[in-house]
């Protein structure tokens, strides 16, 4: 029985140390990143932001994102520093390993109340394309919808593409 194990230790060992290791390294997300990116929203009229987000990631296979800064052009530019006042949300984040091109599902929901409330809801895709160990571009398309109760109800449909880098501080 020994022998046996033995065989199968040296065995594993040899695959394992014959493996490419960037495919290794690519199965390890950060535990935390930072998101430098820009979105198009297209409504009613388009919409740009330019902003940062920070992930983490507690699993290999979830994440949790935020907002940090986000700079919001509509017909103007609106500037938010650890609050993103139009379109709050927290973000989970679902990743599905895969070789060269990381895909994931992303949700999220926001609630902001102040002179009204705005619930937020947000889905869609994402993929992430690694460059180097902990740093990748990725982009995402989704929708978005936001429901405002204030004086004038409305409820907003967005469709967005998001873009950017996504750098691993915690490896």
């Amino acid at each position: 029985m020994k022998r046996f194990l033995t065989i199968i230790s040296l065995v594993l060992l040899v695959a394992i140390s014959s493996m490419n290791a960037t495919v290794l390294r690519r199965g390890r997300k950060s535990l935390m990143e930072i998101a430098p990116k820009a979105s198009f929203l297209f409504g009613s009229d388009v919409e740009m932001d330019f902003g940062a987000d920070v992930i983490i990631n507690p699993t290999r296979n979830l994440g949790f994102r935020f907002s940090v800064v986000d700079i919001h052009t509509n017909g103007g530019t609106t500037f938010f520093l650890n609050y993103n006042f139009l379109y709050p949300t927290l973000d989970a984040l679902f990743y599905l390993e895969r070789q060269g091109m990381n895909p994931y599902a992303h949700v999220g929901l926001g609630f902001v109340s102040h002179s009204g409330s705005i619930l937020t809801l947000k889905g869609g895709a994402g993929f992430d394309f690694y460059m180097d160990a902990g740093k990748s571009f990725f982009v995402e398309p989704g929708l978005m919808i936001m429901s405002v109760s204030n004086h004038d109800s409305d409820t907003d449909i967005y469709f967005f593409v998001s873009g950017g880098m996504k750098f691993g501080i915690f490896r």
